[in-house]
């Protein structure tokens, strides 16, 4: 990452601050931190998960787990904060998730107070309290990684299911201001990776028994002696064999003038291992533990998390009617609502205006720091339907902008709205409401204002 100066009209360096020997957990409370600001860190993660409690005891013996966290379908998480580059604390964060795994959702209820537990089980959870802790996981969050840790970790999630996540916490400073940012790198792709090559024989020094690792037997040195070379001894002496019975007359010697014809057999024998040793020194200088620490090394140049392209923010809805197959969605909800009365029924029902002028022009959802892409499918004055890919918790509030465009004018929306429900489509669409105040509505005297930006 780069920062802009428009003064000098360069690119300055933001300056990457190694973490060790000034560690990261030495110069700040990184516990008391997130502690502090969970719902902001985990959301950055982009993962929905409930602090629990933090220093929680397991066990008589002293045995505590830096963080206990839930996610919405009931699932335990044991986080625990890795100081150092040994894979120790990965087992022991798998003997938290056994001492852990045997305890009942009101124990676990016992660990919040009033207030958080009717947010937890109202707002957040969204299974059956019966469902809470069917499952365990483990989220390791260090500073640096050593192969077996991720190799142990991709091990146990493709072989075993053992729902494993590690982050990468990295710190960058900014040279001028001297300010500093955090991010946390998913490794999860490093660590499918590590698992492939290594049931591909690739990965020396594999933390388990290369026995219960299909194609693991010393694949790499097969390449050493080739079958290859096997075919030109089996074929020259089929040659030879074809021989002997023409050397029983006197030619003999027509055998010795056939000899040369070995030689071709011989040469492309010879030119065949050839490109097989090419690939064997490139296998050795690039090690597994060489390449991720490589690609770990270009996404540290982004320590900060790089800012969402402009399409996956913002929907602009230019398509015509004719084009757009979700036209008919997209007619908004008029602000104004009238009362009719129907002499069926006789009782005075209150009936919504429908109409196509209103279209969402702009839409911006903010939560906590991410904007997240959004698109306009139904609208009142007392709040707004949209379509995402990212959920959001029920009882959440955001920060909410846009323009809302019509024949009468321009409705601007600028402030604060809360998600009242969320809802996944068999699409993977989600469908989220949201309440307004009436104070977040507002009108624009001048309709060219989104055109002009």
């Amino acid at each position: 990452m780069l920062k802009i100066d428009p003064h000098s009209k360069k690119f300055l360096s933001l300056g990457r601050r190694t973490l060790e020997p000034v560690s990261l957990f030495e110069r700040y409370p990184v516990r008391e931190l997130i502690a502090n600001s969970a719902d902001v860190f985990f959301a950055d993660l982009g993962r929905a998960l409930f602090l629990l409690g933090q220093d929680v005891p397991l066990n008589d013996a002293g045995r505590r787990a830096d963080f206990m966290l839930c996610d919405p379908e009931g699932r335990l998480y044991v986080a625990r904060l890795q100081h150092g580059r040994t894979a120790i604390d990965l087992i022991e964060a798998l003997e938290d998730a056994g001492l852990v795994s045997d305890w009942k959702p009101d124990a676990i209820l016992r660990m919040l107070d009033d207030e958080r537990r009717e947010l937890f089980q109202r707002a957040f959870l969204k299974v059956p309290l019966a469902k809470l802790n069917a499952e365990q996981g483990v989220l390791l969050l260090a500073e640096a990684y050593n192969l077996e840790t991720l190799a142990s970790a991709g091990w146990l999630r493709e072989r075993y299911g053992v729902r494993i996540d590690c982050y990468q916490l990295r710190l960058a400073a900014d040279s001028l201001t001297q300010i500093e940012y955090l991010s946390c790198q998913d490794l999860s792709k490093f660590i499918y990776r590590i698992y492939q090559r290594q049931l591909l024989g690739d990965l020396k020094g594999a933390p388990w028994p290369s026995a219960l690792v299909p194609n693991a037997p010393v694949v790499a040195d097969a390449p050493v002696v080739p079958d290859a070379t096997v075919v030109p001894d089996i074929s020259d002496s089929a040659r030879a064999a074809q021989a002997e019975p023409t050397a029983e007359p006197e030619a003999a010697p027509k055998p010795k003038q056939a000899e040369p014809a070995p030689p071709p057999v011989e040469e492309p024998a010879a030119q065949a291992p050839e490109p097989e040793p090419v690939f064997e020194p490139v296998e050795a200088a690039d090690p597994l533990e060489a390449e991720v620490n490589a690609a770990l090394e270009i996404r540290e140049d982004g320590s900060v998390d790089p800012e969402p392209v402009e399409d996956e923010l913002f929907f602009t809805g230019e398509l015509s009617p004719e084009d757009d197959p979700l036209a008919d969605i997209l007619a908004g909800e008029a602000a104004a609502l009238r009362q009719e009365e129907e002499d069926s029924s006789g009782k005075d029902r209150r009936v919504r205006e429908r109409s196509r002028d209103y279209q969402a022009r702009r839409l911006r959802l903010d939560y906590f720091g991410r904007l997240l892409g959004a698109r306009l499918v139904d609208f009142s004055s007392t709040g707004l339907g949209v379509e995402a890919l990212s959920p959001l918790p029920v009882g959440a509030e955001i920060g909410i902008s846009g323009e809302i465009l019509s024949e009468s004018g321009t409705v601007g929306i600028e402030g604060r709205a809360k998600v009242e429900h969320c809802r996944s489509t068999q699409e993977g669409v989600c469908r989220i409401g949201f309440s307004l105040d009436k104070a977040v509505i507002s009108e624009i005297d001048d309709p060219e204002t989104f055109d002009r930006r």
